[in-house]
């Protein structure tokens, strides 16, 4: 597994691991907190955060999203790894995404950061607000998923 550094004092790479999590088909997001000091308050997003010093980015999403849901998620799926402008850091980042499909164990989680999480399907992510990345990511995902599911 390729590991990264941390974000920290003066360090020059970001990386972020961010989940596309998948209950009953619907994209499961985090409503986050209205504090000032964090990434997108107040907005929806992907649970998910920063890959730590020596950690990989699939131990950084299990990690987040049992720190954030309290869900021991064993399988993620990478599906890409891409650079973008943090808009928050005002340097370029690294973000890798991974899909889980939490159907049969979402009864079991507990919100343990942000305000919110809730499901939506894919035509309703329009009405949400949400950072423009994050839409673009979640209609990529859309786009690569009714590609594979078309006959």
């Amino acid at each position: 597994m390729q590991r990264y550094p941390a974000i920290s004092e003066g360090c020059q790479s970001l990386h972020f691991s961010l989940a596309i999590l998948l209950r009953n088909g619907r994209y499961v997001l985090q409503l986050r907190d209205n504090k000032p000091g964090i990434a997108a308050p107040g907005l929806w997003a992907l649970f998910g955060g920063a890959v730590e010093q020596n950690e990989a980015p699939e131990e950084a999403v299990r990690r987040e999203v049992y720190e954030e849901l309290g869900l021991k998620v064993e399988t993620f799926r990478h599906l890409w790894t891409m650079q973008h402008y943090s808009d928050f850091f005002r340097q370029p980042a690294t973000y890798s995404f991974f899909e889980a499909d939490v159907t049969h164990f979402w009864e079991s989680h507990q919100l343990l950061e942000g305000q919110e999480a809730a499901d939506y399907p894919v035509d309703q992510l329009g009405k949400l607000q949400m950072p423009p990345f994050i839409r673009a990511v979640l209609v990529k995902h859309s786009e690569i998923s009714s590609t594979k599911t078309s006959p």
